[in-house]
This record gives C-alpha cells, sequence and structure tokens, in this order.
C-alpha cells in the first residue's frame, strides 16, 4: 500500500451486527455466479476429482465510508489470495474483488479498493 501512512497498520472499523455472512443481502449464489465470471479458476469449476476445491471464507463485517462491508477471502489454484467484498450503501449495492491482496488486512483492502472506486469514478470519498 505504498503513499499510505503506517497507521493504516492498526486500521479498525466497527462491525456491523449481526456480523455474520448471514447478514449480506446479496445472495450467495448470485455472489458465486458473479465470482464464475470474474474468475475462470473460482470454486465453481471442479478439480480432477470432480469437487470443488476451493471455499470462499468469510472474514467479517464492517462499517466504513458510510457503507456497509462483508468481506471474505479465497486462494487461486497457485495460492494467489484474493478478497471478495459486498459493499452496500443506501440502495445500491457493489460487488468486487481483487487477487495478490496477501499483504493487506481486510480493513487497509477496504480503504484501498475506496480509493480505486473514487479514482475510477472520479467522486469523492466521505
Amino acid at each position: 500500500m505504498t503513499g499510505y501512512s503506517t497507521n493504516l497498520e492498526k486500521l479498525e472499523f466497527p462491525r456491523l451486527d449481526p456480523d455474520t455472512e448471514d447478514s449480506c443481502p446479496y445472495p450467495m449464489q448470485e455472489l458465486q455466479e458473479y465470482l464464475k465470471l470474474e474468475d475462470g479458476d473460482w470454486i465453481g469449476i471442479p478439480n480432477s476429482d470432480g469437487q470443488a476445491d476451493r471455499k470462499l471464507d468469510f472474514l467479517r463485517t464492517a462499517a466504513a465510508f458510510n457503507s456497509q462491508y462483508w468481506i471474505w477471502e479465497y486462494r487461486l489454484q497457485d495460492s494467489t489470495h484474493c478478497y471478495v467484498t459486498v459493499d452496500v450503501r443506501g440502495s445500491q449495492i457493489c460487488v468486487g474483488m481483487d487477487w495478490g491482496t496477501q499483504d493487506l488486512t481486510p480493513e487497509q483492502y477496504i480503504v484501498d479498493a475506496r480509493r480505486r472506486r473514487r479514482n475510477a469514478d472520479g467522486s469523492a470519498v466521505e
């Protein structure tokens, strides 16, 4: 996270109540469909034994930047670390995923993803 101050190393966001993946308003089946579109290496593609060998691990929820977040992680076949997020702000839902995130905590990833989204659409981050 080049360019960030070291205080991001201890960054924390409040958790939502309840702090569960079941509380996410985006259906898990749709999240898995999204991942199949974004990543052909996703768990929906069986291994040589016909079994899905990767799983999505729920990490936490967070309240940050006037949004509610749900965040999961998984690994590609080559062990590359990935984060998957659902970001809810009002009635808008944004689903995203990134790989190569092994050096980021979930909190740092939220900040980084929000910064990149702001840069992409030109809007300001509150």
